[in-house]
This record gives structure tokens, sequence and C-alpha cells, in this order.
């Protein structure tokens, strides 16, 4: 019995130990589902109309931590550290071996330190008013001026 402690903390040791939902935690770079406050894919960092978004409801997350993917380009990601340091929100830049980064991995995640388990995290979701329509504008016709 004891062999097989020493055995499995040689192993732990070597390995780093066990981890709670590896595929999660490679998907949210390096944090679960259940601690995301907000999330924007690699795919959405390159659209304008997010980055309005993002950079207007910066203040809402105070008290939370920015996960950056180091693995995009500095040009892309350059306006959204802008945007946090001016909030005063701290970030880490996640640049692991295991950090996906193709068009459908995470490009910005907001986390808690706990668990928050908000349903909905993708910030088309949550805004989508400002997020999936661009903005038009109206036309007023001559009898709609008159009145």
């Amino acid at each position: 019995m004891a062999t097989d402690d020493v055995n499995q903390r040689i192993e732990d040791s070597a390995l780093g130990g066990r981890q709670t939902k590896p595929d999660e935690r490679r998907q949210y770079m390096g944090s679960l589902r259940e601690r995301v406050f907000l999330a924007i894919t690699v795919e959405q960092l390159a659209d304008p109309a997010i980055l309005t978004t993002f950079t207007q409801h910066c203040a809402d997350y105070q008290g939370y931590t920015a996960l950056l993917n180091g693995k995009v380009s500095n040009s892309i990601m350059g306006d959204y550290m802008k945007a946090l340091n001016n909030k005063n929100v701290p970030f880490t830049l996640v640049n692991d071996l295991d950090t996906p980064a193709d068009a459908a991995a995470m490009g910005v995640l907001i986390v808690a330190k706990d668990a928050i388990n908000r349903p909905v995290i993708n910030i088309k979701d949550l805004f989508p008013d400002t997020t999936n329509k661009p903005i038009e504008k109206k036309h007023k016709g001559f009898f709609e001026s008159l009145f």
C-alpha cells in the first residue's frame, strides 16, 4: 500500500499533478467554464463592433481578470490590452503549448477567481444589439420630416 502511494507521488511530481477537466482548461486558457464572465473568440477579435462593445463595457470587468490568447497577433490584441489598461483591469497573456489559436478558440476571457456559473458568456450573445447589426442611418422621408 505504501509503495502505491510513493509511486503515485513520484508520478504526480513528474507530471505536474492531476488536473480537473483538462480539456475544458485547454479551451478556456487554464480557467474553467464556470468562472468565465465574458468570452470573445479569436475570429471575433478583428471585428471593430466587438472591440467597441468590449471597450464600452470595460468598467463592468472590475474585480475580474482578463486572459488574453498570446498566440494572436499583437496588432489585433493591442487594442484590447489598451482598453483593459485604461480601466485598470489586470490581464495575463496565455501562451502555453496547449493554447489553441484557431478561429473558434478563445481570444479574450474575463474570468473570476471563483465559480459564477453565468449561462451566457459570448459577447455576441450578451450584447446582440451592438455586435450583430451594423449601424445604419435611417433617412427620413419628406412627410416624416414635416411631422
